[in-house]
């Protein structure tokens, strides 16, 4: 009787152990899913713009800056990968952003990097999905 006891424990014990380790998967997200409207900001010392970005699945994004007049104010590109999301936008200058998608999908936050003839100012960046 003490044999199987402990022969039950002993295998709760290791069946407890091994469903305990497992490896949850990391996040991964396709361009349908992170595909809308995400409004949030952009900062680059010492200035700080409310945006809004229509991130289409053609990999296009469009960025209105307030006053939100529904206006295309930037026009550039976007990916993700995973969690990892990428844009730049290409006029006077160059902006690109590098940042990860929250485990939910709903806010992306990261860096940023602008660059204007020869100067590079950085930032952050914050976007929620509407």
């Amino acid at each position: 009787m003490k044999r199987t006891f402990y022969f039950v424990l002993l295998v709760t014990v290791f069946i407890t152990t091994f469903n305990s380790c497992k490896k949850e998967k990391d996040a991964s997200f396709s361009k349908e899913q992170i595909t809308g409207m995400w409004e949030g900001i952009l900062q680059a010392n010492p200035n700080t713009s409310d945006v809004r970005f229509n991130l289409k699945t053609s990999g296009i994004v469009e960025v209105d800056i307030l006053p939100f007049d529904g206006v295309t104010d930037l026009k550039g590109t976007w990916d993700v990968s995973g969690t990892s999301f990428t844009s730049q936008f290409v006029d006077n200058g160059t902006l690109k952003l590098k940042g990860q998608v929250s485990g939910d999908g709903r806010n992306i936050n990261g860096t940023l990097e602008l660059s204007i003839g020869g100067e590079t100012t950085s930032g952050n960046f914050a976007l929620s999905k509407k």
